[in-house]
């Protein structure tokens, strides 16, 4: 019973662990689409040449 117990206690710590990975992940991608919309990502570059 122990055993099975501490194996659940780390399968959820891992479980917690990838959560907060994908919560910062998020947390990125939400922070570049607000810059975008700020037009703080915006890149000068020079048109291209025929």
């Amino acid at each position: 019973m122990a055993l099975k117990l501490e194996e659940t206690i780390q399968e959820y710590e891992e479980s917690v662990k990838k959560t907060q990975e994908c919560a910062q992940g998020l947390e990125k991608w939400i922070q570049t689409g607000e810059d975008f919309i700020k037009g703080e990502d915006f890149i000068d570059v020079e048109p291209e040449e025929e």
